[in-house]
């Protein structure tokens, strides 16, 4: 079913990466993601582990793993010889803390000089950027809609990055847009957010992406998703503490 998969944590939160040639919303591979939660969920029920479970808002899968708690962020593309991808995951925040990131990355060149020398982002990208509150999505294109773009990621509780396109189509960027509270109408949980994002060539650079998160800016959650704190980056596999 799978070409390759890859298992982290972020925090207390574990990630999954998968490739496979199912497509995107997939029954089968989110069936198979939700089954790993939910055995994950149990063995830490039985270790006594603080929370386990919470941020798994339904009790069984119903065809999509979407809406059901944890974040999901999923590209279908033809893969080049040598697919180089970064994963971005976070820890009790929310999905809108990678908007100034991605900002940075793809509208700000005084961040990202690729965006002057690197001839497919110089022509500006496509991005989607999603209402949260009314789940609408905006269709916005650089450079042209510039100012409409940054207006929108001021308010990262409301507007967040759903996923960015080159000019010609080629996905680069997608980004979970859920948000607990909003799926079960009462807080449950922490949002955990993630974001993959394409690299080399005609995409960002490796570095690229990474610089943009090297002066941490100030982002909703932390203890009971109640504080306003910078977002640290850590190496991977990091624990909570």
């Amino acid at each position: 079913m799978l070409i390759d998969h890859y298992i982290g944590y972020c925090g207390d939160d574990s990630h999954i990466v998968m490739t496979h040639t199912k497509g995107i919303d997939n029954k089968e591979i989110h069936q198979l993601a939700w089954n790993a939660f939910m055995a994950g969920t149990k063995v830490a029920k039985e270790e006594g582990l603080y929370g386990a479970g919470q941020d798994l808002l339904k009790d069984s899968f119903s065809g999509n793993i979407k809406g059901m708690g944890p974040g999901v962020a999923e590209m279908e593309f033809d893969e080049r010889p040598n697919e180089v991808f970064t994963v971005f995951a976070a820890d009790k925040t929310e999905p809108g803390a990678f908007n100034y990131p991605i900002y940075k990355l793809f509208v700000d060149a005084l961040s990202n000089t690729g965006l002057i020398v690197n001839k497919s982002l110089a022509k500006g990208v496509n991005i989607n950027i999603m209402d949260v509150e009314e789940g609408k999505v905006a269709n916005l294109s650089l450079w042209e809609d510039k100012p409409i773009i940054e207006a929108a990621l001021m308010y990262p509780g409301r507007y967040v990055v759903d996923s960015v396109r080159t000019k010609d189509g080629e996905p680069i960027l997608d980004a979970s847009t859920d948000r607990l509270h909003n799926i079960a109408g009462t807080y449950v949980g922490k949002d955990d957010p993630i974001c993959l994002v394409r690299t080399q060539k005609n995409f960002p650079a490796t570095e690229e992406a990474g610089s943009v998160f090297s002066n941490p800016h100030y982002v909703a959650g932390n203890t009971r998703g109640s504080h306003n704190m910078p977002l640290m980056p850590v190496k991977i596999n990091s624990a909570a503490t």
